[in-house]
């Protein structure tokens, strides 16, 4: 029998449920949740908050919470800034689905040179992007200086 069954056995029986207290029991249940707590008092306590200690110790953490969604998955990062009176900003549109010739994000439709082709994202100016005259024949998705990453505003409509 594991140590588990011999636990859950203790914390059945009359014995336990009648004689050991409520602040011994809430200790033990502490300790099989992982819980530094003292030593509880009564002896059948103890014996119960030992094996909950050695069960706790033996059984893997819980997994971790899946992390949240992430809100700029599938959106193309802005990565040149809009030139005004000159050339319009660029997106990286590298792993976006394709339509036909286009490439589809939730807020445009972009060209394969990363030039949004509704306009409903070119007028935003990012901080610390580079604007689109200086893309010095990189390609939209290219890095330079500190990015990518890509700044927090590259994702914003």
């Amino acid at each position: 029998m594991t140590d588990l069954g011999i636990l859950n056995l203790i914390r059945e029986s009359v014995g336990y449920k009648t004689t050991v207290g409520p602040t011994d029991k809430a200790k033990v249940d502490k300790a099989l949740a992982g819980i530094l707590t003292p030593r509880p008092s009564s002896k059948l306590g103890q014996a119960a908050w030992e094996l909950a200690r050695r069960v706790a110790s033996t059984t893997p953490p819980p997994p971790p919470p899946p992390p949240p969604p992430n809100p700029t998955a599938g959106v193309a990062p802005r990565t040149y800034n809009e030139v005004p009176g000159g050339q319009d900003a660029r997106f990286c549109v590298f792993g976006l689905p394709r339509e036909g010739n286009l490439y589809r994000d939730r807020y445009s439709r972009y060209d394969e040179n990363g030039l949004d082709v509704d306009g409903g994202r070119s007028h935003t100016q990012v901080p610390g992007l580079k604007p689109a005259n200086e893309m010095d024949d990189r390609s939209a998705c290219s890095p330079y200086g500190s990015f990518p990453p890509w700044p927090t505003g590259s994702y914003d409509r």
